[in-house]
């Protein structure tokens, strides 16, 4: 039986814990809600930077013995940076939890921003930066979500351009570790030792954050979402083009995201309506599907799929003639059972699974401010009727609000713009 404890700190920070008797692992994510969207203008890529910097040398240890210790104590020591945070991840057997732990967070507090070291994680960044310009399908991807809003610095990728790159200074990394302040701060993990404990841990390591009390916090800055649908065709020399529709949604709030999801579900996966459609009855592409993302302020639906461009728009009328037959007719019986029996697994997965049940509270607190019982997260999902269905349907059609990408050989906006007649 697992225990879930929150802890609340006066200057805003907090942890959530999940104390579970049968763990064999113990799991750390410090997620700093600061990213990409808090950039100052052309210091862009300064985040994803500052990331990056975590896992060289500290005050304490040298880049090279930090690495090798944690390659042999720790299964997982990443981060993650995105459009809205920064994400420090850790996990170890319980037994070497403790001393990985303490040798991982040296990077997040005690990061010596040397200027040597700065220039030579540059060169590794600038390789990064270029690998991505050979990946069409991730150009596509990123183009797509960058040019969904306007006047925004969060238009920008989030790994910065090559200029940005080349001029970020330690000065600029140091100047932007400043934003981590407690009050977007949260810490949620899990394992064998008690919450308690755990805790005791945290305060040790990571006490100038949950104990802070003289900062100055500055809010995230709220992208303008298009108005305007918007078609970007890259011409290049793959044989198959990539192509990415990102369209721009209601929020986390909205209580029109239970249908959202039945939609979502009823288009993806081999057995849904887009693959039995455009691959096993017309074998126009290997492979598609469709995902969606919502926060506390926007969300977003997105289709994926590759193909030769000739047949890119067959593709995007198949995906809005699925759209109009849900409008008009919802989902079928089938599909409906296909979404029960998901949410059957996900409640199964959340009583066995710690990651689940360490994601699940985090998801709780962040956006509802308390913990949920597990039957409280799907009770929406199982409330939703066709007619739901249909209007959330329609809003997609209706949405003007979106763009599409193509990346690839012999692409041409016009093969994008068939959408808007299909």
């Amino acid at each position: 039986m697992s225990k879930v404890k929150v802890y609340r700190y006066p200057n805003g920070a907090k942890i959530i814990y999940v104390e579970d008797k049968d763990a064999e692992f113990t799991y750390f994510t410090g997620e700093f809600k600061v990213g990409a969207v808090d950039e100052p203008k052309g210091k862009e890529g300064v985040a994803h930077f500052l990331e990056h910097m975590a896992f060289k040398s500290t005050t304490n240890m040298s880049e090279y013995e930090r690495r090798k210790t944690l390659n042999i104590m720790c299964v997982n020591n990443n981060a993650y940076t995105g459009p809205y945070s920064i994400s420090f991840v850790c996990s170890s057997l319980n037994e070497l939890f403790n001393e990985g732990f303490k040798i991982y967070i040296d990077g997040v507090t005690n990061c010596k921003f040397d200027k040597g070291e700065v220039n030579k994680e540059r060169k590794v960044i600038l390789e990064e930066y270029k690998r991505g310009l050979s990946n069409p399908n991730r150009i596509a991807g990123r183009l797509g979500y960058r040019k969904m809003y306007k006047n925004s610095e969060f238009s920008h990728d989030i790994i910065g351009t090559k200029t940005s790159i080349q001029k970020i200074s330690v000065n600029d990394l140091k100047e932007f570790y400043q934003k981590f302040t407690p009050d977007k701060f949260t810490i949620y993990g899990g394992g064998k030792m008690r919450a308690s404990q755990y805790k005791k841990l945290m305060e040790k390591y990571l006490g100038k954050f949950l104990f802070m009390k003289d900062f100055k916090s500055i809010p995230q800055p709220i992208e303008e979402p298009i108005e305007k649908p918007k078609f970007y065709a890259l011409n290049k020399d793959n044989t198959q083009t990539q192509v990415v529709l990102q369209m721009n949604i209601f929020n986390f709030y909205d209580l029109r995201k239970a249908a959202l999801t039945y939609i979502d579900a009823a288009m993806n996966d081999a057995g849904g309506r887009l693959y039995v459609e455009a691959r096993d009855k017309q074998g126009l592409l290997y492979n598609i599907g469709t995902n969606h993302g919502l926060n506390e302020n926007c969300g977003w639906l997105a289709l994926g799929f590759g193909c030769i461009s000739d047949n890119v728009p067959k593709v995007l009328a198949i995906f809005k003639n699925c759209l109009k037959d849900i409008a008009t007719n919802g989902l079928d019986k089938d599909e409906f059972q296909k979404i029960k029996n998901t949410i059957k697994v996900r409640l199964a997965n959340a009583k066995i699974s710690l990651n689940r049940k360490i994601n699940n509270a985090y998801r709780d607190v962040r956006f509802n401010g308390c913990l949920l019982k597990d039957k409280e997260r799907y009770a929406e999902l199982e409330k939703v009727t066709n007619d739901d269905i249909k209007q959330v349907a329609q809003y997609l059609l209706d949405n003007q609000s979106y763009v599409i990408v193509g990346v690839g050989k012999g692409i041409t906006k016009k093969h994008l713009e068939s959408y808007k007649k299909a």
